[in-house]
């Protein structure tokens, strides 16, 4: 019983390990109804140790929109601008158009906007919104697009429950065992 014990000790307690991933969102730009052309979507991830993250928006590169990319750090309250990326000329994608961002981020929530050439956001807070002015001459088209961040250290938290719960209920059981 002791070493069963021990066994889930340890594994409880190594749950807490960090893992890189690759997160990818797909999305179409195009799809509101209201000023298609000023679409934002907004996708939301978590990094839990710091590291270098990577950000790209890959479009069909025949017929592909021009994406601006913009990052956002939760602040408690707003989410406060960190760096956006208009054209990266290649960098990331066939597109010369798709935009990508390389940086070094720390443990935090953000936000990652993706909207069309000239739709840019209006200051520094994400609250301020964004200033409208997108291409109208893509009105009445859909660019599906792949957004894909890279690098962010996520927390498989289902996992970590249940190997912490396995370890709570084996004290449990050897706290019952000492008991009788």
């Amino acid at each position: 019983m002791k070493r069963l014990f021990i066994f889930f000790l340890v594994l409880g307690l190594s749950a807490g390990q960090a893992y890189a991933a690759t997160l990818t969102f797909n999305g179409v730009q195009g799809t509101q109804e209201d000023e298609p052309f000023n679409q934002v979507d907004v996708f939301r991830f978590e990094t839990v140790g710091p590291g270098e993250v990577g950000i790209r928006v890959n479009s069909d590169p025949l017929g592909g929109f021009d994406s601006i990319l913009t990052l956002w750090q939760h602040d408690g309250g707003d989410y406060t601008l960190l760096d956006s990326n208009d054209d990266a000329n290649g960098l990331y994608s066939a597109n010369p158009k798709d935009s990508g961002l390389r940086l070094n981020l720390d443990p935090g929530s953000f936000l990652v906007a993706v909207s069309q050439w000239a739709n840019e956001p209006n200051g520094n807070l994400f609250s301020l919104g964004f200033n409208g002015n997108g291409d109208p001459f893509t009105s009445g088209f859909e660019f599906p697009y792949t957004l894909t961040v890279e690098g962010a250290s996520v927390v498989p938290v289902p996992a970590a429950v249940w190997l912490m719960g396995s370890a709570l209920l084996g004290l449990l059981g050897y706290r019952r065992k000492i008991g009788r």
